[in-house]
């Protein structure tokens, strides 16, 4: 019985830390007031991970309020993308990750016509 409990817990450590710098991603940039600094009100973000779970080469979604907060966001994603590898090495997020971040930007309501997250992020 010591063992099933013992592997469990090492099973359970190893999923935590599998998906830590997702998880570190996914708060820090979803956080509402995440943009703040530069001027940029979100709705959130979503973070799409490796397999592995490794911090290389996530791609992260902004998600805006509207269309044209989208376009804003496109126009100025040079921008926004400093801004959030700033977030995430101030987060602790790995500085030799943080060149390998991908973007894109959606807003809510393209979100909403796909038939939600699960369906638009999918």
């Amino acid at each position: 019985m010591a063992n099933k409990k013992q592997r469990k817990a090492l099973e359970q450590k190893r999923l935590e830390e599998a998906f830590k710098w997702p998880s570190l991603a996914q708060s820090t940039l979803s956080a509402p007031d995440a943009f703040s600094r530069i001027g940029l009100a979100t709705s959130g973000a979503e973070i799409i991970p490796n397999f592995d779970g490794s911090p290389e080469g996530l791609f992260c979604w902004i998600i805006l309020p509207g269309a044209s907060e989208k376009s804003t966001a496109r126009a100025r994603s040079a921008e926004i993308e400093v801004e959030a590898r700033r977030l995430l090495a101030e987060a602790g997020f790995p500085e030799t990750a943080l060149p390998s971040l991908r973007f894109d930007y959606t807003s809510r309501p393209e979100i909403d016509a796909a038939g939600g997250r699960f369906a638009f992020f999918r």
